[in-house]
């Protein structure tokens, strides 16, 4: 399987590739052609490697997009006190406290 086909590169590969691309080549042209990567991937970790000198993943604390914790309290709360309820009935009550809720 080619590398170019590859959805993920691990660091070791992005950092050699840098390498690569600095010590060796000095043209992106040639250094993605034989390492077979993307230009842009190769562009973007060559900006990384320069700002950071490393590569590593900056990972995000996941964060809830959908719902406020506001809304996410007021359904727990709801769940606590309706053990029997359905979802529907579920749905109604939290647009009702919430009007602009859309799930």
């Amino acid at each position: 399987m080619p590398r170019s086909s590859l959805l993920h590169h691990f660091e070791y590969f992005e950092v050699a590739t840098v390498r690569h691309y600095k010590n060796v080549s000095q043209s992106k042209m040639a250094t993605y052609h034989v390492l077979e990567c993307s230009e842009h991937s190769l562009t973007r970790w060559i900006e990384r490697y320069d700002r950071t000198t490393a590569i590593q993943r900056q990972n995000k604390r996941p964060i809830s997009y959908k719902i406020t914790k506001e809304q996410a309290d007021y359904i727990v709360g709801y769940l606590r006190n309706n053990h029997t309820g359905s979802t529907k009935e579920l749905h109604a009550a939290v647009k009702e406290e919430f009007p602009d809720f859309e799930v």
